[in-house]
């Protein structure tokens, strides 16, 4: 795709309707790279919103789950498509709910699982 079309979905992704923002992510042609920039910097309603939606990608995931707003991570503790090596580290986040979502992520290891159950003193 053109630099344009990617401009222009960047600027839909940063759009105030959480609806045009999902549609833009959920857009087959924008690329991976534009989301990943835009996973870097985002504020944590748009992040969360990235994080939540069920088709964001795994390396989108892996950028959101530094991120500083806890309710992020714990939207990315609990994708199923979360990489197994984030949710080992949030396993072990300074949050007890991003613990315990991915304590509950079916798609984590077990190690995963039973690091944040024993850190939340399950």
């Amino acid at each position: 795709r053109s630099t344009r079309d990617q401009d222009l979905l960047a600027t839909l992704l940063q759009a105030e309707d959480e609806d045009v923002a999902l549609a833009a992510l959920d857009n087959q042609h924008l690329s991976a790279e534009v989301v990943e920039s835009l996973a870097v910097n985002a504020d944590a309603d748009l992040a969360w919103s990235m994080a939540a939606a069920e088709h964001c990608p795994p390396q989108v995931l892996s950028v959101l789950a530094g991120h500083p707003a806890e309710s992020v991570r714990r939207a990315v503790a609990a994708h199923a498509h979360t990489p197994e090596t984030d949710l080992e580290r949030l396993s072990a986040d300074d949050a007890w709910t991003v613990r315990e979502a991915v304590r509950l992520n079916a798609a984590a290891s077990e190690t995963a699982r039973a690091t944040a159950a024993l850190m939340n003193g399950s």
